[in-house]
């Protein structure tokens, strides 16, 4: 399946009457086993791949490299991947180059916080965000 019938396939699921379970996974293993035990999509959380890599939650993966990691997921199975695309304290350029990356690699969907539920999670920097490399 490639990654515009998988984006199909989504919006059929989120379309119909059930909801559906999308495990956590952080690389492609880990979602292949989901797909063979018959999930219908994965989900790739920012919490779980900086567990993977050893490192607290607080976003000190870049896009790049989450989208890196997305990519090995979109190869490896034939479910969509849903990706948490990170904080929405990001700046509107890095997050749509963020949307770009994330297509490319394959993800179906983002998952996106609203800056209302971000604001005790994001209080002003003045440095850039990690976000941007």
């Amino acid at each position: 399946m490639n990654d515009r019938e998988k984006r199909a396939r989504l919006r059929e699921i989120f379309a119909g009457p059930k909801g559906i379970i999308a495990p956590g996974v952080t690389d492609a293993l880990f979602a292949q086993l989901a797909q063979d035990c018959g999930y219908a999509a994965v989900h790739l959380s920012g919490n779980a791949i900086h567990k993977n890599f050893c490192l607290p939650d607080r976003n000190l993966l870049s896009v790049t490299q989450i989208a890196q990691r997305a990519a090995q997921i979109a190869e490896a199975t034939e479910i969509p991947l849903i990706v948490d695309g990170g904080p929405a304290c990001i700046e509107t350029e890095v997050l749509a180059r963020a949307v770009k990356l994330y297509e490319r690699a394959g993800a179906a969907a983002l998952r996106l916080k609203t800056r209302y539920s971000m604001r005790m999670a994001c209080p002003p920097s003045p440095s850039p965000s990690p976000l941007c490399n």
